[in-house]
């Protein structure tokens, strides 16, 4: 299980680099590391897996991070967060929260509140294999994944509604709304029918890879349409 850790842990590094260049990633709580520029990449939490539940060829769970910045110059850290945020949101390995964290963790942590975002990054253990008979040809399976997105928007102007918290019961998954109203959902498995949940409505089948309008209306209620 180290060695599984060890190798997630190494490659959200090289994608923090990868975005940022050469700088300082810790994987120690927020305000314990000592180099600067830094990344704080604290695993804060287990969430369930995105792989349907009939697979039984591995065990997957979503590693939950709290990534913060840190800079002697307060808006290179802030600069620094905004573009892990945007590569995070943009690549289709990872999900991201934006939901504030409770004061009282800020607290544990000894240090203020500060700005920072949720990373969500899928770690899977195989399961052994189990011997088999011979077979006299093979067949491979294949488990594509796919993306769903879209936009949250209030009334005739078509305002767009940060903070409106989207789900997806069946994965068990959800996020919420960035500040122009987008959500996003990445490696969602392809071809599964999705039910998509907003503020209690549920709407499906949903299709995967296109890019929906969500209107909250007046009323309470919530209509849908495709772009």
């Amino acid at each position: 299980m180290r060695e599984l850790m060890s190798e997630a842990n190494s490659r959200l590094t090289q994608w923090v680099r990868g975005v940022l260049g050469d700088v300082a990633v810790s994987e120690l709580a927020p305000g314990e590391q000592q180099e600067t520029p830094a990344v704080s990449l604290y695993m804060l939490r287990l969430g369930n897996g995105t792989q349907p539940p009939q697979s039984r060829c591995s065990f997957q769970v979503t590693l939950h991070y709290l990534v913060t910045t840190w800079a002697d110059d307060l808006q290179q850290a802030h600069d620094m967060l905004l573009n892990l945020t945007f590569s995070a949101m943009e690549s289709a390995d990872y999900d991201v929260e934006l939901n504030s964290l409770p004061l009282s963790v800020w607290k544990q942590f000894g240090i203020p509140p500060r700005p920072a975002f949720i990373l969500q990054a899928p770690l899977e253990k195989p399961q052994p294999s189990r011997p088999v008979e011979p077979v006299k040809e093979q067949v491979l399976k294949q488990s594509p994944i796919s993306s769903l997105a879209g936009k949250v928007v209030y009334g005739p102007g078509d305002i767009s509604m940060p903070n409106v918290r989207v789900e997806l019961p069946e994965l068990n998954r959800s996020t919420v709304t960035d500040q122009n109203g987008v959500f996003r959902f990445g490696a969602v498995p392809a071809g599964q029918k999705v039910r998509l949940r907003i503020r209690g409505q549920e709407f499906a089948p949903v299709v995967q890879g296109q890019s929906l309008v969500f209107h909250l209306e007046p009323n309470g209620g919530v209509t849908c349409q495709p772009t």
